[in-house]
């Protein structure tokens, strides 16, 4: 008695009962949210991978410009024969 009334929910387990097709319409229902998430998560990470490429694509640009821009020009040795490359 003492459980049931400061316990109501733990003294009382509750069952609910379905039909097979209100449980297979259930499962239905939550697999297709499911699918939904996971296509909307999967084209946000490509989005989002996307994003990161074109980043990292710029970058290499710059630092080749900035390679290049930095080389040493090339040296022509010259000597008594006349001067190459």
């Amino acid at each position: 008695m003492f459980d049931q009334f400061f316990f109501p929910g733990y003294a009382t387990p509750r069952v609910y009962v379905v039909s097979d097709s209100q449980m297979a319409e259930y499962k239905l229902k939550a697999k297709q949210e499911e699918l939904e998430q996971v296509a909307a998560q999967r084209s946000s990470l490509e989005q989002a991978y996307q994003a990161r490429v074109k980043v990292l694509d710029d970058r290499v640009s710059a630092l080749d410009a900035e390679v290049k821009a930095l080389a040493p020009a090339e040296v022509t040795a010259c000597t008594e024969d006349g001067c190459s490359n």
